[in-house]
């Protein structure tokens, strides 16, 4: 893997539905400064687990992070470098401000380092405690799980959608 990004870019952790690679390609394109999977790295975000709190609107919820009460691991994301353009599109897709913020956290890589990257944090008027995902919304998050540890990826898989429980 890679462990350098071109001068221009700037660190993107994804930890939902982002982690996919189809996906990210069909929302920013030339802006990932990685010409495959292999230009990214992988982080904990040590503190902090994943969440469904952000209400989606039709009963379900789209990915965010809360603090780690110990109820699960911690998050997990995906480290992608992106141009100062590319983030910018992607505040579009966040619904930045109203629906997500964008912060710049420093995060532990799987290779030891730690980083900057720009992360996207639910806005509390748009949040709902328990929340479960839609399906096809959670395969686009499985779809970066071998890019993650073996145990998150274990526990991506036993989470409940939409369908399965009451939304």
């Amino acid at each position: 893997m890679t462990t350098t990004s071109p001068t221009s870019a700037t660190w993107y952790l994804a930890y939902g539905s982002n982690m996919s690679w189809d996906r990210l390609r069909q929302r920013i394109d030339v802006h990932v400064l990685c010409h495959s999977r292999d230009g990214a790295l992988t982080a904990v975000l040590r503190g902090w687990r994943l969440c469904f709190d952000k209400a989606a609107g039709d009963g379900s919820g789209y990915a965010g992070l809360i603090a780690n009460d110990g109820s699960a691991p911690d998050a997990e994301g995906v480290l992608w470098p992106v141009s100062p353009a590319g983030l910018q599109v992607l505040d579009s897709f966040e619904g930045v401000p109203r629906h997500y913020c964008r912060e710049m956290w420093q995060v532990v890589c799987s290779d030891g380092a730690t980083r900057s990257a720009a992360v996207y944090i639910q806005q509390a008027a748009v949040s709902e405690a328990g929340l479960l995902p839609r399906r096809d919304y959670l395969n686009h998050i499985l779809a970066g799980i071998d890019l993650l540890s073996p145990a998150y990826g274990d526990w991506l898989r036993s989470l409940p959608v939409c369908g399965q429980e009451v939304c």
